[in-house]
């Protein structure tokens, strides 16, 4: 399992090979909870919860 740090770079590293723009919108409902976790992330790694979500997502979908 990947140190917190790794994770990170990780996330970065991901959020800067994404040149498409984002011109598609979508609303989200999430648990308090994952709000909050998703909060601390971003505070951690200096990227946007819409950048994580959007990583999240497309590293989802490239497992399909």
């Amino acid at each position: 399992m990947p140190t917190a740090t790794e994770l990170i770079e990780e996330l970065k590293r991901l959020a800067d090979s994404t040149p498409e723009t984002r011109s598609k919108r979508m609303q989200l409902l999430v648990t308090p909870t994952m709000f909050d976790t998703l909060k601390a992330l971003s505070s951690e790694t200096g990227l946007s919860v819409n950048e994580i979500v959007n990583i999240a997502i497309g590293e989802y979908l490239k497992g399909k």
